[in-house]
């Protein structure tokens, strides 16, 4: 397990699985398991709830390039994919109006 959002609006909370790929989706009352969401993607990472737009963010290690995936919170179906800058996305963060500002590790080229 890499991180855990929780999405107390909809009573579950949401765990990233980085050996498997998936997302453990689980009740906040009982910790019951609700559902394993598949994700092809390469590696998951990071995982925020993003209260605003109500939805589970994760930022995902993809090739060929990092990608975040939004989860709806009430159903766990996966809502949205969109490509970002660099391969290898660590978290990201909501600023309550909208924009979400993901980590990316710089890449450096040495002579």
């Amino acid at each position: 397990m890499h991180g855990a959002g929780i999405a107390t609006k909809a009573g579950h909370g949401f765990t990233t699985n980085g050996g498997d790929s998936t997302v453990t989706m689980f009740d906040l009352k009982t910790f019951a398991v609700l559902k394993q969401i598949q994700n092809r993607l390469w590696r998951l990472d990071g995982i925020m709830y993003d209260e605003p737009d109500d939805k589970i963010i994760l930022t995902n290690h993809s090739r060929p390039i990092g990608t975040l995936t939004a989860i709806d919170p009430k159903t766990g179906d996966i809502v949205a994919t969109v490509e970002l800058e660099d391969t290898a996305p660590e978290g990201a963060a909501a600023d309550g109006k909208g924009h979400i500002f993901v980590n990316t590790k710089a890449r450096t080229r040495s002579r």
